[in-house]
């Protein structure tokens, strides 16, 4: 087991991806602040570092690019490639999210195995305090396990995958990681708090994307429930249809489409030639301003033209189209509406369109169906709480607890080597004194570079207190135990 004898230990990275485009990724920044030597492997340059009693190097910061291996006291990582898709293996965001799809490689440079998690790495985009996320669970075999222990020396390549907001403007994000380790004389419920705040980071990242899918099931089901009173009607009208034709002859005895009944006003004479000239006619100068003019009957069923105005490069057009059916209710059209230059072709196109409403029926009771099914599903999730809300609060509750315990029995500054006599003498104290005002100087030192580098915002304030702590320790060597 290696031994350390830093008085204070800090490990941190971050990793700043700028996408020039959808496809790809192009230059990574990184800031780390080293906790110790890094192995000879890592070619990045450490600066603002300082060196103490042992050697080693502490503080500091890197700049990396896409392909640079970073390094804290546990592990070295690099970003091979950092893209943004509108799908992963056939998953698709929510509503105005797009996923950021990254390939990690990580290596255990510690001397033993440790615990890792995906929601060690979390995504930021902006400077709000809800502006961050965690990878979403694994559910393929490229990517990160959420929990898994890394044997020594051992090295992973993996894909984490974010669900971040489609941002305008802007294709800049960053990945990050941070965690305090406190050398202590075999006391582990620092690793323990670690652990657990990582479990409540990742819930928490996965009950903000329950309530984001539930907002975004609630838009699905006020469309679910307009459809399904539109295609209410829809049928409705379609089988008074259906009554209305049996009353017609559409066909001739030999299957052939007739224009039996067919009525069009302004037709001299009421026949087949005089009629498709007539309509031929409303074709090239109709004028309707978009409504529906009728224009003649078909038994119980009124045809209509309508006008609709085209403007291009300051050119207008018009384009008529006819259609059959009853104001105020469904109208049905042969070739989308365009008149047929064949005389005997135009004047039966209305008894085609009235052919297509079996068709049209089949189709929205189908639709029917679907959303009588779909409906009480999206009720059903806008109705449901996040399944592991009673798990996250157990955690939460667990959390403060041991976090009372440390705050009892772990002092900023330890006591002097075990078994030393109770009865210091002043001078002693006097030197505890200056061990606790180094430790406050190295703070304020950390967090004044920790605002430089990512802004005074209340998340990242947060972030600093809640998540790096610099805990002093006995002068003599002391075992940390992963």
């Amino acid at each position: 087991m290696p031994t350390a004898t830093p008085r204070f230990l800090l490990a941190a990275c971050l990793a700043l991806l700028l996408l020039l485009s959808t496809a790809g990724c192009s230059i990574l920044s990184a800031f780390t602040d080293s906790g110790g030597a890094s192995p000879a492997e890592p070619s990045t340059i450490v600066t603002d570092a300082s060196e103490i009693e042992d050697g080693r190097t502490v503080d500091g910061y890197a700049d990396g690019r896409i392909g640079d291996t970073l390094v804290n006291e546990f592990f070295s990582y690099c970003v091979n490639s950092a893209e943004l898709a509108d799908e992963f293996t056939g998953l698709k965001p929510a509503e105005g999210y797009i996923f950021l799809v990254a390939e990690l490689t990580v290596k255990n440079v510690w001397g033993d195995t440790i615990p890792m998690f995906s929601s060690d790495f979390q995504v930021q985009w902006g400077e709000g305090d809800y502006d961050y996320g965690y990878p979403i669970d694994k559910f393929t075999g490229t990517q990160m396990e959420d929990e898994y222990d890394m044997p020594r020396g051992q090295t992973i390549t993996a894909t984490v995958v974010y669900e971040i907001p489609r941002l305008e403007g802007t294709n800049e994000y960053s990945i990050s990681y941070a965690e305090m380790a406190a050398i202590t004389s075999g006391n582990t419920d620092l690793l323990d708090l670690a652990k657990i705040d990582k479990k409540i980071a990742s819930m928490e990242s996965e009950r903000s994307s329950f309530i984001r899918s539930k907002s975004d099931t609630k838009s699905k089901l006020g469309v679910a429930e307009e459809k399904l009173e539109s295609h209410k009607g829809y049928i409705e009208n379609f089988k008074t249809d259906i009554e209305l034709r049996s009353r017609l002859t559409l066909k001739d005895g030999d299957g052939n489409y007739t224009c039996a009944g067919l009525q069009i006003d302004g037709a001299l004479n009421g026949g087949a030639k005089a009629m498709a000239d007539r309509l031929h006619e409303l074709e090239r100068s109709a004028r309707t301003g978009g409504d529906y003019e009728k224009i003649g009957t078909l038994g119980d069923f009124t045809v209509f033209v309508r006008t609709e105005q085209y403007e291009r490069e300051k050119v207008i057009s018009f384009n008529n189209t006819f259609s059959i059916g009853n104001p105020d209710k469904v109208k049905y059209t042969h070739n989308n509406g365009s008149m047929p230059g064949d005389d005997a072709l135009a004047v039966v196109s209305f008894a085609k369109a009235l052919d297509k409403i079996e068709g049209l029926l089949a189709k929205s009771e189908k639709t029917l169906t679907e959303l009588t099914t779909d409906i009480p599903i999206y009720r059903n999730i806008l109705d449901s709480p996040y399944i592991r809300d009673t798990e996250l609060q157990a955690l939460k509750v667990e959390r403060d607890v041991l976090d009372r315990k440390i705050q009892l029995t772990l002092k900023p500054i330890k006591d002097k080597l075990a078994g030393e006599d109770a009865g210091h003498d002043e001078k002693e104290r006097h030197d505890e004194n200056d061990d606790q005002a180094h430790y406050d100087t190295i703070r304020d030192s950390l967090r004044n570079r920790y605002i430089e580098k990512y802004g005074g915002s209340k998340s990242n304030l947060d972030h600093f207190d809640n998540h790096i702590a610099v805990v002093g320790i006995p002068r003599a060597s002391a075992g940390r135990k992963m």
